[in-house]
Protein backbone atom coordinates (compact mmCIF):
# COMPACT_ATOMS: atom_id res chain seq x y z
CA UNK A 1 0.00 0.00 0.00
CA UNK A 2 1.14 3.28 -0.93
CA UNK A 3 1.18 5.96 1.65
CA UNK A 4 -0.40 9.56 1.66
CA UNK A 5 2.27 11.97 0.58
CA UNK A 6 1.73 16.31 0.69
CA UNK A 7 4.75 17.65 -0.93
CA UNK A 8 5.20 21.55 -0.29
CA UNK A 9 6.04 21.36 3.54
CA UNK A 10 8.24 23.22 5.68
CA UNK A 11 10.03 19.76 7.01
CA UNK A 12 9.89 16.11 5.53
CA UNK A 13 8.33 13.45 8.16
CA UNK A 14 6.46 10.56 8.53
CA UNK A 15 2.95 12.93 10.62
CA UNK A 16 0.82 9.84 10.91
CA UNK A 17 -2.43 7.76 9.35
CA UNK A 18 -4.49 8.78 6.88
CA UNK A 19 -7.57 6.83 5.06
CA UNK A 20 -5.37 3.54 7.15
CA UNK A 21 -2.19 4.85 4.83
CA UNK A 22 0.79 6.13 6.41
CA UNK A 23 1.02 10.17 6.02
CA UNK A 24 4.08 12.06 4.75
CA UNK A 25 4.98 15.13 4.77
CA UNK A 26 7.25 15.96 1.81
CA UNK A 27 9.79 19.48 1.96
CA UNK A 28 10.19 19.44 -1.97
CA UNK A 29 7.71 21.08 -4.04
CA UNK A 30 4.98 19.25 -5.99
CA UNK A 31 6.51 20.82 -9.45
CA UNK A 32 9.61 19.37 -11.78
CA UNK A 33 9.45 15.87 -10.29
CA UNK A 34 11.02 17.22 -7.00
CA UNK A 35 8.87 15.54 -4.16
CA UNK A 36 9.00 12.06 -6.59
CA UNK A 37 12.58 12.38 -6.51
CA UNK A 38 13.20 13.66 -2.67
CA UNK A 39 10.52 10.85 -1.16
CA UNK A 40 12.75 7.87 -2.25
CA UNK A 41 15.90 9.45 -0.41
CA UNK A 42 14.28 10.52 2.57
CA UNK A 43 12.97 7.01 3.38
CA UNK A 44 16.43 5.35 2.58
CA UNK A 45 17.97 7.40 4.86
CA UNK A 46 15.73 6.78 7.58
CA UNK A 47 15.56 3.47 7.40
CA UNK A 48 19.73 3.30 6.41
CA UNK A 49 19.58 1.45 3.30
CA UNK A 50 20.63 2.59 -0.04
CA UNK A 51 18.69 4.67 -2.33
CA UNK A 52 18.53 1.87 -5.09
CA UNK A 53 16.99 -0.79 -2.26
CA UNK A 54 13.79 1.89 -2.06
CA UNK A 55 11.56 1.44 -5.37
Amino acid sequence: MEPHVQPGAKATAAVGEHGGRLKLKIAAPPVDNKANAHLPAWLAAQLGVPKSAVP
